[in-house]
Order: C-alpha cells, then structure tokens, then sequence
C-alpha cells in the first residue's frame, strides 16, 4: 500500500515525539561527553525540561550568564520491554541549544525532577530532528524530521500504556498471540513470536525462524485511541483466528 508522502512525514514526527515522551534516561552533550539525564519533561512545543545542573561542560556558565548553550544532542533510545536479542526499537536525536527558563515550574513537574519549590529550569529548544528506525533487525535507517512538524506532533495514543501490555502478552498469552500471526504468516515449526511494539494502529512481533528474523505488524481493525480499545481490538483480531480472548 502505498502512503501518501504527508501522512509518512506525520508518522515519522508522531514516532519521534513517542519515543522522546516515553524514553527514560536520556542523554545530552557532545560526542565524547554525554551526561544521563533520569527525569525530563517534554514540552507541548517538543522542547525538553530538565534540571540546569544536568547540563555538561560550560554550559551552566553560558545559562548562568543569560545566554543560550552552543549547540548539544539530545539522545533518547526505544527499548522493547520484552526480553529478546535486540531490544533496540529506534531513537530520536535531537540537536539544539539550551536555554534557563527563569519562570519556575509547577507541582508537581517541579519535584518530579528533584526540584522541590520550583526555580529556573533548563530548557533544550531542537533546531534539528533525526529518526532512527531499528526495526527490521539489522537496519538502521536515519529520517530526518522537519523542526515544524515535530513540534506539533502528539505522542502515540498508547505511548507509555503499551510497554506494560505487550510485557503481559509475552508474559501470559504468548501461545494466542504466536496463533494469530501463523494465519497470517507462514510460521516455521520452530518458530518464535516476540511481541515488539503495540500502536495505534495494531501490534508488531518480531519473528525468529530458521530462515532468519523478521518483523510483522498485526493490525487492527481500526485505529484505537487508549489501550481499553486497544485490549477490544485484539480481541477482535484473536476471536476471528480462532484463539481465546486476553484481559
């Protein structure tokens, strides 16, 4: 099937948003010297909130003296929660410059980032974009994402929800869901079905065969927006195969 070129762009910056909203730890710096961030915020606008004092180099003296920091990466990595050979599912890069937010951040944003009481935070405005897709196994092509679209783009409606659901499929109902993919998919008899990633739009498994791994997406029968939904439309694409419902 072949997607229009502007609902192609408009995935890549939804997939970009999803993994930077629902990375933990990320990274900030330079080649050489990243600093792990554990706790951030991401901004509507796609800017990204953190302590100052997590910042690398001289970049606390540029923001202390009111000035931007030159210019910093940001790196956050997509992990599948489910144990497998490559975990790895893409990651977002951005480049772009610090900038201290004097005004202070709410409760409970504030604490959740060890700052308790609030005062200036650090904010990281992208000038540039990169996708990385890890998905096949094996490849890792780089897309860049336009600033405007990014900035504008909403998290997958089951970013954050999914990692534990896919988990409690691989973990529960893994025969149901190798089921399924073989009415799809000509499965080997010593195949393996890892449940990858689960979307709006349906469920990714990876496969391990014989004749070596691939990825299969599972769709749905239509997009879902919260992960009730989702479990519904599973169940729908489980029934019709043949297999029994999951909770």
């Amino acid at each position: 099937m072949n997607v229009p070129p502007s609902h192609r762009l408009a995935a890549n910056a939804r997939r970009a948003r999803t993994i930077l909203a629902t990375s933990s730890p990320v990274e900030i710096g330079v080649l050489g010297d990243m600093r792990t961030v554990g706790k951030h915020l991401v901004d509507t606008d796609g800017s990204v909130i953190c302590r100052p004092d997590m910042m690398v180099g001289d970049c606390q003296r540029y923001l202390e003296a009111g000035s931007p920091s030159p210019l910093l990466d940001l790196v956050a990595v997509d992990v599948c929660p489910v144990p497998q050979p490559d975990r790895q599912r893409g990651s977002v890069q951005l480049r772009g410059r610090v900038h201290l937010d004097a005004r202070g951040l709410a409760e409970p944003w504030a604490s959740f980032l060890g700052m308790p009481g609030g005062g200036p935070f650090a904010r990281f405005v992208p000038e540039s974009v990169m996708l990385r897709s890890y998905v096949p196994p094996g490849t890792y092509p780089s897309t860049p994402v336009a600033v405007e679209d990014f900035a504008v783009a909403n998290p997958d409606f089951l970013a954050g929800w999914e990692s534990e659901w896919i988990a409690h499929l691989d973990a529960h109902h893994c025969d149901q869901v190798e089921l399924v993919v073989a009415t799809r998919f000509r499965l080997g008899a010593q195949a393996r079905v890892r449940a990858l990633r689960a979307h709006e739009r349906g469920l990714d498994v990876r496969v391990y065969q014989a004749g070596g791994v691939s990825d299969l997406q599972v769709p749905f029968p239509a997009q879902v927006q919260c992960g009730c939904r989702a479990v519904r439309a599973f169940n729908e694409v489980l029934v019709a195969a043949g297999a029994e419902p999951v909770q």
